[in-house]
């Protein structure tokens, strides 16, 4: 029921009545009328003063009516200035007041809660809480990377007033202090029957305790437990800890489903309609709490109203949901909710901005805007300014580089005015770039103030790893070794990772002297070796290290204290002393092994005479097997035994000799054994005399062509290597003819990637993990990660959502990181690596689907990568991209009329018979087009049902 003028003012003079020594309206503000009614007169002001500076500026403020004179003439008179909008700003001297008040009464307590709102005598609330959690973060940035942020003063007035700024909430708490919080929350809510995962209890000292969370995670535990298993990297719970839980009304046992009556959603929404008389739309985000303190997700209940009945009007059943009843939706309607109108997720250009401009309002002395934003404009309509902002600088940054950023737009001019304008910086370059670029200016004016040429001054020219063994070699003339773990803190705060980097350049240098690359990194160039040659530094690396037999044993030690349950130990090993040498202990020890091996046989030890028995005995002591049946715990891809093979073809063993007959490199008589299917296909093909390259090429090949024959395999290789096809027949049978333009598509590099999958024999998701890690560490510094990331991606699950994939595999990152002593620099190299590479595969799993003319494969593919709803329609507009297998310039008008098409087919259901006609007219649809929708639009709601009901 809509609030007449009248009941505002009312409601505004029962206010004033009250608060007669404020000047301000808080937005939140309710009043209660004489008659029992609840008017929202904080919301009513302030959109009132939107609406006057609209009129000012000889605008309309949305869809609301312009005040009239007599309006602004009474509110005016009673002290209001509409003129005056009220922006969401604090001076440093109200959060002092605000702290001064909060302190006053709760002078025990140290800690400041993070939801903390205190309210200034004048009315105006202070969101104190976030201030003083803000400030703590910028102190300690202060700290650890000397940047800017807090002044001294300020810095001093909070100490001094009791507020510790280098002490952060803890986030991590004790079993006793859980079983405090859960006894205060039971207190509070004793006719409750469940704890949201969402439920935050605070103490009597100000901490915030998460005991929804806690209680979820201990019924995981406990579940797993039941299971015979372990949940996540969680310890066991105790008998203890079950039991106390238990008797006090906690069955971890028991899986809690939340259920909500139809009773609670219609209070919920009496309760919300009360307090937002204005609206008529319900945000999908709102939640209400109802009088028995449960909270209703009211919005999301609405929406699924909304698909369950307009699944009604078309004869079909809305996934699992039941069918509305007649008096449900009467009762609903009659409410003012209209269940056939579809809410739509559009936001207009007007809307981004006026939730920016409120965003800036409330968060005046911040300049960068989270990626997760969300504003809610007084319509009630939740915008993700985050998102758009990201967005933004993505396709700015993409036509600066004279390139489309995906299927985007590209900015107008007028666009990009009006953010830059407002404050928004589209490069967003961090602090200490900038420094960098101001001290690299200082130099050149100096230069030239001089007149001294820059290339005289090598100085400048030194890059990170230069300018750190510069810095280093001032303080350790004496020193010849650079230690492996030595990291090198730079002027800018720049931490760089000499020792690593040296390591690195030796076995560069080394491959480079034998006419190899080492990896992929880039090979030195001979500025880089003069330099560093000149400043006495050996590139040469040794065959053999010149660790001393304590030092093998100390770096054992040390490895063993870090690894007490490792039983092995790759050869690979590595370990950095104390004192910064690098001991290659794998290799130690295999070395041992060779000798031990040696002296068991009655051997001589010729080639490891410096391995006495001594040695031998002291290694056995530490429990150290030397027996080479241990040496690995993994089977290598060439162990594969003919028998193996046999099956995986389906065929005999004289079968198997006749389809590699072609490959036989020499004549030899072998009479083949009993065992023969036992042996590896290496040891076979080498004994026998075949090629053993190209039977394994064969073999490997037959994973992506499962229909043929090890023969017909085998002639394809032999085929390849004789005709020297770039590209060959292979990739395009099972990838489509049309591969280089998806991969292009995905902006990858065509060339490398179908050269990687030639030369290796690796579907294309591999030869993607490759060319993923080099686009992302483009300057080539972060080349020796590349092996952790194969380990990473390895653990993905492509049935997984993304985000129990991003849940799992950055924990298993910052694992690997804290295993190779990582800084945190090279973990976040990682995990942008890792979903740059989700990302791009998800891209090219939904062009895959979408190029695939055949329905019931698409299908397959379609269960197979288990595509949600949206990923299904988006795979069917990829053609729409391609015209005869050629990827469409964006630029291009064929591109655009695609695209805008897409735009209506993707709510076309929405739209009625007679709405449809007026798209057609007026975006001048022809005949073809106006087919295509209609029937694009029917094959993405078939094949949707589809894939719901096999799920089901």
């Amino acid at each position: 029921m809509r609030t007449k003028e009248e009941e505002y003012r009312e409601a505004y003079l029962l206010w004033k009545d009250e608060n007669q020594d404020k000047t301000h309206v808080p937005q939140s503000t309710i009043v209660t009328l004489s008659s029992g009614k609840k008017v929202n007169l904080g919301k009513k002001i302030s959109l009132m003063k939107a609406i006057y500076e609209s009129m000012q500026e000889g605008k309309k403020y949305r869809k609301c009516r312009d005040l009239t004179e007599e309006d602004i003439a009474w509110w005016t008179e009673q002290g209001v200035d509409l003129g005056k909008r009220h922006r969401m700003s604090y001076t440093e001297e109200e959060y002092q007041e605000a702290y001064l008040l909060w302190k006053k009464e709760n002078s025990e307590l140290k800690n400041v809660p993070h939801s903390l709102v205190v309210e200034l005598p004048n009315g105006k609330k202070v969101p104190l809480g976030n201030r003083v959690n803000r400030m703590k973060t910028m102190y300690q940035a202060m700290q650890n990377e000397g940047s800017k942020g807090l002044t001294e003063e300020k810095v001093l007035w909070w100490t001094e007033h009791g507020l510790d700024l280098g002490i952060r909430i803890r986030t991590h708490y004790s079993e006793e202090i859980y079983h405090e919080a859960y006894l205060l929350w039971k207190k509070k809510h004793s006719e409750a029957d469940y704890i949201t995962n969402s439920t935050v209890v605070t103490l009597p000292n100000g901490n915030e305790i998460p005991l929804g969370r806690k209680i979820k995670t201990m019924r995981m535990i406990y579940r797993a437990m039941q299971e015979g298993k372990r949940y996540g990297n969680y310890p066991d719970l105790k008998k203890e800890e079950i039991a106390w839980w238990k008797e006090n009304g906690i069955d971890l046992s028991k899986k809690v489903v939340i259920s909500t009556k139809e009773e609670e959603y219609r209070e919920a929404y009496l309760l919300w309609k009360n307090e937002n008389p204005d609206k008529t739309q319900v945000p999908n985000a709102t939640s209400v709490k109802i009088s028995n303190g449960k909270v209703i997700s009211l919005g999301g209940r609405i929406s699924i109203m909304k698909m369950v009945y307009s699944a009604m009007q078309e004869g079909k059943h809305y996934k699992n949901s039941k069918d509305l009843t007649e008096e449900q939706i009467a009762w609903w309607t009659s409410y003012g909710i209209d269940l056939g109108k579809r809410q739509r997720q559009r936001y207009k250009e007007s809307e981004y901005r006026e939730a920016y401009l409120l965003w800036k309002e409330r968060n005046p002395e911040e300049n960068h805007v989270y990626y997760l934003e969300v504003v809610t404009l007084p319509s009630g309509k939740n915008v993700p300014i985050g998102t758009r902002i990201q967005k933004m600088k993505s396709i700015y940054k993409a036509m600066q580089e004279g390139r489309h950023c995906g299927k985007y737009k590209d900015l107008t001019e007028e666009q990009i005015a009006w953010w830059k304008g407002h404050g928004l910086d589209f490069f967003n370059q961090s602090k200490t770039e900038n420094a960098s670029n101001d001290e690299k200016q200082e130099q050149i004016n100096k230069n030239h103030q001089e007149n001294i040429p820059l290339k005289n001054q090598p100085e400048i020219k030194h890059n990170k790893y230069q300018e750190a063994y510069l810095l280093w070699k001032k303080d350790n003339q004496d020193v010849q070794d650079v230690p492996f773990n030595l990291v090198v803190e730079l002027p800018n705060g720049k931490k760089v990772s000499l020792g690593r980097r040296i390591d690195v350049m030796k076995s560069i240098y080394r491959a480079m002297k034998r006419g190899n690359h080492f990896g992929t990194y880039k090979d030195l160039t001979e500025e880089e070796i003069l330099w560093w040659t000149e400043q006495r530094v050996s590139l040469e690396r040794t065959k053999r290290s010149n660790c001393t037999e304590e030092e093998y044993r100390e770096a054992y030690l040390l490895w063993k204290q870090r690894n007490p349950k490792a039983k092995f130990i790759s050869s690979r090993e590595f370990v950095v002393l104390p004192n910064g040498i690098k001991v290659f202990l794998g290799n130690r020890i295999n070395m041992i092994k060779s000798a031990y091996e040696a002296i068991q046989e009655g051997k001589e030890n010729e080639y490891y005479k410096d391995i006495t028995e001594e040695d031998i005995a002291w290694w056995l002591e530490q429990g150290l097997s030397l027996e080479k049946t241990n040496k690995s715990r993994r089977k290598k891809k060439n162990t594969q035994t003919i028998r193996q093979i046999l099956t995986e073809f389906q065929i005999d063993f004289p079968e198997f000799i006749q389809s590699i007959e072609v490959t036989r490199t020499k004549k030899m008589d072998v009479a083949f054994s009993n065992h023969v299917k036992e042996q590896t296909l290496r040891t076979f093909c080498r004994q026998a005399g075949y090629n053993y390259y190209i039977v394994s090429k064969a073999i490997k090949l037959h994973s992506l062509l499962k229909d043929e024959t090890l023969e017909q395999l085998i002639k394809r290789i032999l085929e390849e290597k004789k005709s020297k096809k770039e590209v060959p027949s292979w990739i395009f049978e099972v990838y489509g003819s049309n591969i280089e333009s998806v991969l292009l598509a995905l902006n990858l590099n065509p060339k490398q990637i179908l050269k990687s999958m030639r030369e290796k024999i690796i579907p294309i998701e591999e030869a993607m993990c490759h060319s993923i890690f080099l686009n992302t560490c483009k300057e080539g510094e972060y080349d020796y990660l590349g092996d952790i990331y194969k380990r990473i991606l390895v653990r993905i699950n492509f049935q997984a959502s993304e985000e129990e994939n991003a849940e799992k595999i950055v924990d298993f990152i910052v694992k690997m990181g804290k295993m190779n002593h990582l800084m945190n620099e090279e973990i976040e190299v990682l995990k942008k690596c890792f979903i740059n590479y989700l990302q791009t595969v998800r891209e090219y799993q939904i062009i895959d689907v979408g190029l695939e003319g055949n329905e019931e494969k698409k299908k397959e593919k379609i269960k197979q990568y288990n595509f949600t709803e949206e990923e299904i329609e988006e795979s069917y507009f990829v053609p729409f991209r391609f015209e005869e297998g050629i990827l469409l310039e964006e630029k291009s008008e064929l591109y655009k009329r695609r695209e805008l098409l897409r735009q209506y087919i993707i709510d076309w259901d929405y739209y009625t018979g007679e709405e449809k006609q007026e798209v057609k007219e007026e975006q001048h649809l022809t005949e073809e087009e106006f087919s295509v929708m209609e029937k694009l639009r029917k094959e993405i709601n078939q094949m949707t049902e589809g894939i719901q009901k096999i799920k089901k």
